[in-house]
C-alpha cells in the first residue's frame, strides 16, 4: 500500500495529501503525548474536495446498513454494498466500545465495508459477543427497493423478514460460534438517478402524509410494484395512502433530473 503524509500549515504544492479523507478511506492519526485529542465535527465535511481515492463520481448502489448495539447502547457497524465491479472494502478493525462486534465475512477475510459485485444471493455477517447479554441488531437499506430480504439466525433457527421489520433483539454468549447469522438478498431495483436525495421530506400527520415539492410521485412496494401514483403542485401535500396494505414503501418524487427517495412504514 501507499502513503502519504498531510502536514498541518503545508503548501499547496507541497507533496502531501490534498487534506481531505474521502469515503471508505483509511487513515492514521498521530498527536503528541500530552493528551491532544483529534476531533472531527460534522462542519468538516465536503463535497467539493478533489479525490485522490475514489476518482470521478459513481452511481448510488444498493446498501445494506447494520447496527449491532449491546444493552448499554454501545453500538458496532457494518455495511454492504451491492451491485459494484470492486469485490473489495474496508477491512473491519476491533475500535467498538460495545460489547457486541458485527462484521461481513469474504474470502477468507473480514470487512466492516463490504463491496459485492453479486446483487442477490446470501451474505454471512458474523458477530461477537465480549459478555453474555443481550444484543438487538438494527439494518436500514437505502439506493434500491429490495424484492427481499432476510435474516436468518443459525443458532436458533429464525427466519426474519428484514423488510417487514428494522430490528431483531437475541441473547448471546462468548462461546458462540463466529458465524452467527446469514442475510438472504432478493433482487432489487436501483436508484440510478446520481441526483437522488435521499433526506426525509415527508411526515406523517394524523391520517395523511405531508409530502414537501412539487413532481410526480409514486409509492413502490418492496416487490418494486408501483402501486400508487400522483402529481404534486403543492410545495407541501397532503397525501392519504389509507387504502395500502400496511408495510414497508418507498416514496419517491421526481422533478425533470431531481429524484428524492424515502422509505416508509404504512400501518393500519
Amino acid at each position: 500500500d501507499a502513503y502519504v503524509q498531510y502536514m498541518a500549515g503545508s503548501s499547496s504544492g507541497s507533496a502531501s495529501a490534498d487534506q481531505c479523507i474521502n469515503m471508505h478511506q483509511g487513515f492514521f492519526v498521530v498527536v503528541d503525548g500530552t493528551g491532544t485529542k483529534a476531533t472531527f465535527t460534522n462542519a468538516m465535511r465536503t463535497n467539493t474536495a478533489g479525490s485522490g481515492f475514489r476518482g470521478e463520481p459513481r452511481p448510488a448502489y444498493p446498501l445494506v446498513n447494520l447496527i449491532v448495539a449491546d444493552a448499554k447502547g454501545l453500538s458496532d457497524v457494518s455495511v454492504i454494498e451491492l451491485g459494484r465491479q470492486e469485490n473489495t472494502g474496508a477491512r473491519k478493525m476491533n475500535l467498538s466500545t460495545g460489547n457486541g462486534r458485527i462484521y461481513l465475512r469474504h474470502a477468507g477475510d473480514d470487512y466492516a465495508i463490504l463491496f459485492r459485485d453479486e446483487v442477490k444471493d446470501y451474505q454471512a455477517l458474523q458477530f461477537e459477543a465480549a459478555e453474555d447479554g443481550v444484543y438487538t441488531l438494527r439494518w436500514n437499506t437505502a439506493n434500491a427497493v429490495f424484492s427481499s430480504l432476510k435474516l436468518i439466525d443459525n443458532i436458533t433457527g429464525v427466519n426474519y423478514d428484514m423488510l417487514a421489520n428494522d430490528s431483531y433483539t437475541f441473547e448471546a454468549k462468548t462461546s458462540d460460534y463466529k458465524s452467527r447469522f446469514k442475510i438472504v438478498i432478493g433482487e432489487c431495483t436501483g436508484i440510478e438517478e446520481e441526483t437522488a436525495d435521499f433526506h426525509s421530506f415527508a411526515f406523517f400527520d394524523g391520517n395523511d402524509w405531508i409530502v414537501t415539492g412539487q413532481g410526480q410521485l409514486d409509492l413502490v412496494d418492496v416487490l418494486g410494484r408501483t402501486v400508487c401514483s400522483e402529481r404534486l403542485t403543492s410545495d407541501q401535500n397532503r397525501v392519504n395512502f389509507s387504502g395500502m396494505v400496511p408495510g414497508v414503501y418507498v416514496l419517491r418524487v421526481s422533478d425533470n433530473n431531481n429524484v428524492k427517495v424515502q422509505k416508509i412504514v404504512l400501518r393500519q
